[in-house]
């Protein structure tokens, strides 16, 4: 079965390591099992995620990868479209999603997202409530209101298991929402560069 090029299927949801919804590909029909990916658009946060043009191979069971770009999508709009609890955010993000699908599943290799300027960034969850130390506190006070000017997230693992999420970002603390006086004043203005690790499900 072959057809000519500019086809095209609309999907209602995909997953390649963040669920996007009401997609649009085009593709073309090609000999021996092959299907020619043209484009791909979801909307996403404001902003868009795009499926880069490929050749996929179904004659043979062999890893087939699908690299996604990410445009212009809002923080605060990804935050609340998934639920994230305790963590609130401005920006303006664009990166990619390397994506490999084989026998064992889907992962993502290499992806990354990049802040195209400042923005802010607030955590206020159940870790920033425990005595954690001096640094520790400071740390977690900083992260009730900060203003960042680079933030870059890194992503690697499977799309449905544990995935390496590396975060970093680098701004100033506000100073805002620590109940101590004298910590709240060293904190305001003091320049902090954050280096984080969590290695769990990715909306975890």
């Amino acid at each position: 079965l072959t057809t000519p090029p500019g086809q095209e299927v609309t999907l209602h949801s995909v997953n390649p390591g963040i669920e996007v919804f009401d997609g649009r590909v085009r593709y073309q029909l090609l000999p021996g099992q092959q299907v020619r990916v043209e484009s791909g658009m979801w909307p996403f946060a404001g902003g868009k995620l795009l499926l880069q043009p490929t050749l996929l191979d179904f004659s043979a069971d062999h890893p087939r990868r699908l690299m996604f770009d990410v445009s212009n999508v809002d923080a605060a709009l990804f935050l609340q479209r998934y639920e994230f609890e305790n963590i609130s955010a401005t920006g303006t993000f664009d990166g990619i999603l390397p994506t490999v699908f084989d026998a064992d599943g889907g992962r993502v290799e290499g992806g990354m997202l990049t802040s195209r300027a400042g923005g802010s960034l607030a955590y206020v969850g159940e870790l920033g409530n425990h005595d954690l130390g001096m640094m520790g506190n400071m740390a977690f006070g900083a992260l009730k209101a900060l203003k960042y000017d680079s933030l870059v997230i890194r992503l690697n693992g499977r799309i449905d298991g544990d995935m390496v999420t590396d975060v970093g970002f680098s701004g100033l603390a506000q100073g805002e929402g620590v109940s101590n006086g004298l910590l709240t004043r060293w904190l305001r203005g003091l320049p902090f560069t954050f280096s984080i690790r969590i290695n769990a499900p990715f909306r975890q």
